[in-house]
Formats: C-alpha cells, sequence, structure tokens
C-alpha cells in the first residue's frame, strides 16, 4: 500500500492545528469558579514541585558530598529514576492508548472525513504520548533542576535535557501504543479495554510497591554506605543499557564532563530510534489500526435476568431500607459494568499496602512521636477516605 508523505504532513499539520485551537478555546472558556479552581490547582501544584526540589536538593547534596562515591552515587539515581520514569510513561500509555486511539469521542466524526489512517493514528498517537507522560515529566524537574544546582551547570544543561526528553517520551509511549494496536487487531473487541485496564493497573501497583519495597532510603543513612562504598563497580554498571533512559543518562554525564562527541552519539542514538519506531508504527497503522477500531465499537449482548435481586427481595421485605438498598444496587451495578473502577481499586490497595509498610518503617521511639503519628494517621486516612467518596460519587 503506497502512500504519499507530502499530502500526510499537511493533513498532519492541519490535525495539529486543531488541537491547537481546541486548546486556546478551552483556556478562553475559563470563567468564575472554574478559573479559580484551575488557579488553585495551579498553585497547589507549583507548592507542591517547589516541595520536592527542596528535598531533591538537600538529597543530592548530601549525596554530592559522600567522598569517593558521590558524583557516581548521584548519576546511578538519576538512571533510576529515568528508568522508572520510562517504565511509568510506558504503562500509563497502555491504558491512555486504548481510549485516545480506539474510544476518543471525536474518533467517529474524524473516520467519516477523507483522512488517511495513517495520519489520523499518528495524531492520535502523539496525543497518547502527551496525556501519558505530562505528569510525569514534570513531577522530575524539580530533580533534574536540583540536578544542574548540585552539579554547577548552567541553562544549556537543561535546554539539552528538555531536547534529549522529546525523543524519550515519544519511545517510552510508542511501546504502550504498539501493544495496544497489537492486543486490539488480535481482540477487536470492547472487552479488551476492559482487560487491558485491569492488567495496566496491576502492572503499575506491582512496579509502585515494589519500588518502596525495595527500601531506597537505606542509601541516606550513615551506617549504610560503608556497604555501599563495596559497590562501587555496580554504580558504574549501566542501568538497563539498551533501553532509552540509559542512553540519556549517558548524554546528560556527557555533557556535564564535556565530551561533546558521546552526547551527539546518544542524543543521535534517540533520534535515530524514535524516527524508525514511529516510522514502522506509521507504515503498520494502514493495516491494523482500522480493524482494531472497527472491533472496539462493537458492545457485548445483554443477558438480562427475570429472577428478583437480593436488594429487591430485601426492600419488599423491609421498605425503610429502600432507599439504601437502591442506592447499593446502583453502585454494585457500576463497580461491575465498568472496569475503570477496578483499577483505580487495584491502585488503591497498592497505595494502603506502600501507606501501612512506610509507617512501620518510621523509627517510633519515643510516646510523643507516637501520638504525633497517631494524629497525622487519623488525619491522613480521613482525607483519603473522602477523596475517595468523591471520586466514586
Amino acid at each position: 500500500m503506497a502512500f504519499s508523505l507530502q499530502p500526510s504532513a499537511f493533513i498532519m499539520l492541519l490535525l495539529f492545528k486543531r488541537k491547537f485551537i481546541c486548546a486556546v478555546n478551552t483556556l478562553k472558556s475559563l470563567r468564575g469558579w472554574k478559573l479559580v479552581k484551575n488557579l488553585l490547582f495551579i498553585g497547589v501544584g507549583l507548592l507542591m514541585l517547589s516541595i520536592l526540589y527542596a528535598g531533591f536538593w538537600r538529597l543530592l547534596t548530601y549525596l554530592e558530598a559522600v567522598q569517593l562515591i558521590g558524583p557516581i552515587l548521584s548519576w546511578k539515581l538519576t538512571s533510576m529514576v529515568l528508568l522508572m520514569t520510562f517504565s511509568m510513561i510506558i504503562v500509563s500509555s497502555i491504558l491512555i492508548s486504548m481510549t485516545t486511539l480506539y474510544y476518543s469521542s471525536d474518533l467517529k466524526f474524524l473516520f467519516s472525513c477523507p483522512l488517511p489512517e495513517r495520519s489520523l493514528f499518528l495524531d492520535k498517537a502523539v496525543e497518547t504520548v502527551f496525556y501519558s507522560s505530562w505528569t510525569l515529566l514534570l513531577a522530575i524537574v524539580p530533580y533534574i533542576l536540583a540536578l544542574g544546582r548540585v552539579k554547577g551547570l548552567g541553562v544549556g544543561f537543561y535546554i539539552s535535557y528538555a531536547s534529549l526528553m522529546v525523543p524519550f517520551v515519544l519511545l517510552s509511549g510508542a511501546f504502550g501504543i504498539i501493544f495496544s494496536m497489537l492486543v486490539m487487531y488480535a481482540f477487536p473487541s470492547s472487552r479488551t479495554r476492559d482487560i487491558t485496564w485491569l492488567l495496566g493497573s496491576c502492572s503499575l501497583a506491582f512496579v509502585y510497591v515494589m519500588l518502596r519495597f525495595s527500601k531506597p532510603e537505606q542509601l541516606l543513612r550513615p551506617d549504610s554506605l560503608a556497604v555501599v562504598a563495596q559497590y562501587i563497580e555496580y554504580l558504574q554498571s549501566p542501568t538497563a543499557k539498551y533501553l532509552p533512559s540509559w542512553w540519556v543518562t549517558k548524554a546528560m554525564i556527557a555533557y556535564s564532563s564535556g565530551h561533546w562527541g558521546d552526547f551527539w552519539l546518544y542524543a543521535a542514538a534517540l533520534m535515530a530510534a524514535g524516527l524508525a519506531i514511529y516510522g514502522g508504527m506509521y507504515f503498520l497503522a494502514g493495516f491494523i489500526y482500522a480493524r482494531g477500531f472497527s472491533g472496539a465499537q462493537g458492545s457485548p449482548r445483554f443477558r438480562g435476568k427475570n429472577r428478583m435481586l437480593w436488594e429487591q427481595r430485601l426492600a419488599l421485605k423491609y421498605s425503610r431500607l429502600k432507599t439504601a438498598l437502591t442506592l447499593y444496587w446502583k453502585d454494585r451495578l457500576l463497580l461491575l459494568r465498568d472496569a475503570r473502577y477496578w483499577s483505580q481499586i487495584i491502585l488503591i490497595a497498592a497505595l494502603i499496602v506502600v501507606y501501612l509498610f512506610s509507617v512501620n518503617q518510621l523509627p517510633l521511639d519515643t510516646p510523643d512521636i507516637k501520638s504525633f503519628v497517631s494524629f497525622l494517621n487519623i488525619g491522613v486516612a480521613g482525607f483519603v477516605v473522602s477523596a475517595i467518596g468523591l471520586r466514586f460519587t
């Protein structure tokens, strides 16, 4: 199947222009309480990023001051942060690509327009990468700012980092997009999204729990530095050297040490890998994307039951409980029908496990500290329960 690059590029510009106009109109429509709410969220987000920056700066300053292994340890930590970001973007892109590529509200309109399938796919792929990566990229900005300050690097370091992250996030999102494409092509059904949501949520919860159970705080304990010093060779070894996260780390190390040849080598590797994988996806989409989208539009057959539900029997027997039982019946059906609730429950369970583990690891040596932690525990538990209640209602 032949395709022309020049008309496709023109169509891509039109599709991106559509997104830009939609974004501008969304910003212009912010009025009253909606504007105040968004400004409030932005303010809280900036405050949290500032707190993260202060914490990362203190951490990296401490690590950099460690004799012999300080600089190596900070770069090793950077490679681990980028590897974790890479993994999280992959999982996030798997979940988001199901919606953007196959269930987005504007897809039926776009498919009815005289647009090439490949151009439409590429437009939605870029949208998937953006939605699956922007929060994670924003979360590691304080770390990169603190790293540049501790290493004494200038503005050029941040510019080079930003340029390296473009192919990095594109490659990260590509893995999730390819997985979703192949799954929807092999199993073109609306239930496939539910299964993918569950698998992605389980993977995300597993990565989060395992990261916490690895006890990374032990690296900051002075009594463990003697043990860490025995692993200098390990610290110097690559962290998943065949993945883009390690290429970005090596490029940043090369920039900080002035090895421009190595910097451009790893930057070129990132760009070449990104062009190759998106070129392959662009070509493959012409054969499998339409079939996956067509299969995703179907709905499972409704299999109703004539028997009376147990909530109905109790409501007939106890009329005072009719309202409560009706609400419970509604929530139960929503939980069983919408897989997004299941995935959120899995993530909440992972958060609870990590929270209990973290509280158990706290050094509660004095009664005052125990009372203070107990007080905070009640407050945090109330906040989480209220947030969950508002989320599911």
